[in-house]
């Protein structure tokens, strides 16, 4: 299975990064660079961030990253999805060890019947 690795492209950046010839290799580097909870950007034309490798992880994990403002948020949750476990049961477990990191807990809500 290998490695998969996040990264978040600032499209306003996309007209350098096309005529970038080099930009291959430098998403190469910021790959083998990433580590986790430390992300790298990568440089384009003008833009010092055109790109930026949020993280690299395992394929059998599932990883909660929360993407926006120009920039990702490695929350540190992780899950096991090994075997194709089932997605929402993934999303489940994920949500409640974020809320269980931040001292919260979780339940679900109560559902009334309609008379």
């Amino acid at each position: 299975m290998g490695f998969n690795t996040s990264m978040i492209i600032l499209n306003d950046a996309l007209s350098y990064i096309k005529d970038d010839l080099k930009f291959g290799e430098k998403v190469y580097y910021a790959c083998q660079n990433a580590s986790l909870g430390k992300s790298v950007d990568i440089p384009s034309g003008s833009y010092v961030n055109a790109a930026t490798v949020a993280e690299s992880h395992h394929a059998d994990g599932m990883l909660m990253l929360i993407f926006g403002g120009n920039d990702v948020i490695n929350t540190g949750v992780s899950a096991y999805c090994g075997g194709h476990r089932d997605k929402v049961q993934i999303e489940f477990d994920a949500l409640k060890m974020l809320a269980d990191k931040h001292g919260y807990s979780l339940r679900k809500k109560n559902v009334r019947h309609a008379k």
